[in-house]
């Protein structure tokens, strides 16, 4: 049996009566989405390679050149690149360019 307050509540449609009602629930969902979007875009061998050893842990010009087998003039042209594109971070602290950090942004 249907309460009258009920019926007067949700009986509102012209033309229609109401014959039965039931309570239901609706979820609700609440969802937290970080979207990371990349862009291909061709970059240089040696960028890439010294890209990834600054990933894998060598974090100055010296150690890169020695682990990828290439003079150190050729990594610092990379890295100055690598800066200048925002790709690396040179440590602030180090004012002498033989003593620099980098880091992956």
């Amino acid at each position: 049996m249907i309460s009258a307050a009920k019926i007067r509540r949700f009986d509102t449609r012209d033309g229609f009566e109401l014959v039965d009602f039931a309570e239901v629930g609706l979820p609700v969902f609440r969802l937290t989405v970080e979207a990371v979007t990349l862009q291909k875009t061709s970059m240089p061998t040696i960028e890439e390679f010294v890209l990834r050893s600054i990933e894998a842990g060598e974090r100055k010009a010296e150690g890169i050149s020695r682990l990828l087998g290439l003079s150190e003039v050729v990594v610092r042209d990379g890295l100055d690149t690598l800066a200048y594109d925002e790709l690396v971070a040179v440590s602030e602290d180090d004012l002498d360019a033989a003593d620099r950090t980098y880091n992956v942004t």
